[in-house]
């Protein structure tokens, strides 16, 4: 874990470029992008800077956008109703659908566990990206079931709330549903 959050915090700072000039624009002094650097704190040595990084994100302040000055806190606060959402329905429609398929390709006998059998693999092999772009064009352009875009919240509508994480779901859940399929199946087998 120290690992993975020193490694990109270093690299980042390895990018060539200065980010307080990045910030202000070419017609900014040398003077106000020195400020900028103090206020900062990428003045500092890099193992302070990280310090002070890591003891303010324990505490629960992740600091201030950059841009408009706003809590990344309440930022991201803000997004964790949908982040929740879509990972819980994402994690039913996968743990259902996966474990239907591969009993089904365990235990069933000709198209039923072919067809088992072949969801799951198009699952292993279509990337998530092309899916999403697939079913959007299909259920949201094409026969316009589902919303391309957006969220609803449960509170203000329970279908649509359903309706706008339907495509999400099904993007984020096929290669899960193919990974549960084929070990609900193996599993299966060595138990027959």
């Amino acid at each position: 874990l120290l690992l993975g959050i020193v490694v990109p915090f270093v690299l980042v700072n390895l990018i060539p470029g200065d980010p307080a000039a990045e910030l202000l624009g070419p017609q900014a002094s040398p003077d106000q992008i020195e400020a900028l650097r103090t206020q900062l704190g990428l003045d500092l040595p890099i193992t302070t800077q990280y310090w002070n990084w890591l003891t303010s994100a324990l505490s629960g302040n992740l600091g201030a956008s950059i841009y408009d000055g706003s809590s990344v806190s309440q930022a991201l606060s803000g997004q964790l109703p949908v982040t929740i959402s879509l990972v819980g329905l994402t994690i039913l429609f996968s743990s259902v659908v996966g474990v239907a398929f591969g009993v089904l390709s365990a235990v069933g006998r000709g198209r039923i566990a072919r067809l088992a059998d072949v969801i799951s693999l198009v699952g292993y092999a279509i990337p998530n990206f092309w899916l999403g772009l697939v079913l959007i064009a299909a259920f949201a352009v094409s026969i316009p079931l589902f919303p391309a875009t957006g969220y609803v919240d449960f509170a203000a509508s329970p279908g649509e709330w359903f309706r706008s994480l339907v495509l999400p779901v099904l993007t984020l859940g096929g290669p899960v549903v193919a990974n549960i399929a084929k070990q609900t199946r193996e599993s299966m087998l060595d138990a027959m």
